[in-house]
């Protein structure tokens, strides 16, 4: 649902997972404007977990990197991992998000891949979405 997600940046989270041996990569960026995705919770610049918007309390609502849900995860770590992600005890829905805090409590490699333009990895949920990918495409268009 991220329609300006391209092949380049997609092959960027891939190389660098490679490279790097991550146990978990995943992109994140700054947007200048409310959107209900997963905060991106930091230490020392280090990214120690991603807290969905319905857990954050009123300090990490102001917080604008947002996980972007495009990740990859090493399948052995994944596996070992998933169990411990409960249903949430409100909405009973599994949040991926989750792993991240698993993984970075056991000491395993987060890769963060941090994007400057947010348009690419924005995904679309409600038409006001669509209106504001739309006006940005055809900006970017006539920058061409």
């Amino acid at each position: 649902d991220a329609p300006m997600l391209s092949f380049k940046l997609i092959q960027k989270l891939y190389d660098s997972h490679i490279k790097m041996n991550a146990s978990c990569s995943f992109l994140t960026s700054r947007f200048p404007f409310h959107l209900p995705y997963a905060r991106v919770i930091r230490k020392n610049n280090l990214v120690v977990d991603c807290i969905e918007e319905i857990d954050v309390d009123n300090e990490e609502f102001k917080i604008r990197e947002l996980f972007t849900s495009h990740y990859l995860i090493n399948t052995v770590d994944l596996i070992s991992f998933i169990n411990q992600i409960k249903p949430h005890k409100l909405t009973k829905e599994y949040h991926l998000t989750d792993i991240i805090k698993f993984l970075y409590n056991k000491e395993r490699l987060l890769n963060n891949i941090y994007v400057n333009q947010y348009q690419e990895v924005m995904g679309i949920n409600t038409k006001k979405d669509l209106k504001f990918i739309e006006s940005w495409i055809s900006l970017y268009d006539k920058q061409k």
